[in-house]
């Protein structure tokens, strides 16, 4: 899916003429953009997978976080009580801080969240 759309590209270069290769150039440009970042920055449900290291915090690895949906450590889900989501202002990535426990050594952690930018115009 492209990041960006036909009209944006005639909006930003003013030229407006219907030509079929626009469609081209948006979806390689699109490309070309989740290529050097490693992931798609449009907005989506992701799943991150990790074990634990006897730590209290996990960087989830795209930034843009807008909310976490769930925590799950060995198969077990925990409340939102239990960790806070701190962006760091430099990076935009999100910390997942554990409040008062530890992620146990080998535990097993899934985290389900929503992160990227919501398309132009829009606000979530």
């Amino acid at each position: 899916m492209a990041l960006v759309t036909v009209d944006d590209l005639n909006a930003y270069s003013g030229n407006f003429e219907t030509a079929a290769y626009k469609t081209t150039l948006v979806e390689a440009a699109s490309d070309i953009v989740v290529k050097y970042l490693g992931y798609n920055p449009a907005r989506a449900e992701r799943t991150y997978r990790t074990v634990g290291w006897g730590n209290d915090f996990v960087i989830l690895p795209v930034p843009e976080v807008s909310a976490v949906a769930s925590l799950v450590v060995d198969g077990e889900t925990w409340p939102s009580s239990d960790y806070l989501a701190i962006v760091d202002p430099v990076s935009g990535r999100t910390r997942l801080e554990l409040t008062s426990k530890t992620f146990a050594r080998g535990a097993k952690i899934v985290i389900t969240y929503t992160a990227g930018r919501a398309p132009r115009g829009r606000v979530d």
